[in-house]
């Protein structure tokens, strides 16, 4: 999809479940973050978290995270975690 054009903001969430997606994700956001880009990806632990980590790191993003605050709403705790990656 080169055609897609490039963003200074890229948003993710629950995407990194599927192994072979998850294999591609990762060129798939360098190919089209501008520089000077962000991403934000919110992974509820599905397991395939260091896979990508390796891979976006292996493309130069570097990754800070957080838990969401604001989570006592919810019936079930939440276990997931936001990713933010800049490059």
């Amino acid at each position: 999809m080169p055609d897609l054009g490039k963003f200074d903001l890229i948003v993710g969430s629950d995407i990194l479940y599927e192994p072979r997606q998850v294999e591609t994700l990762p060129a798939f956001i360098d190919c089209h973050a501008k520089t000077n880009s962000e991403m934000v990806i919110v992974d509820p632990y599905r397991g395939q978290f260091e896979v990508f980590q390796n891979a976006m790191s292996a493309f130069g993003f570097a990754c800070d995270s957080y838990k969401p605050e604001f989570s006592d709403h919810l019936d079930i705790p939440y276990r997931g975690t936001v990713y933010n990656y800049a490059c």
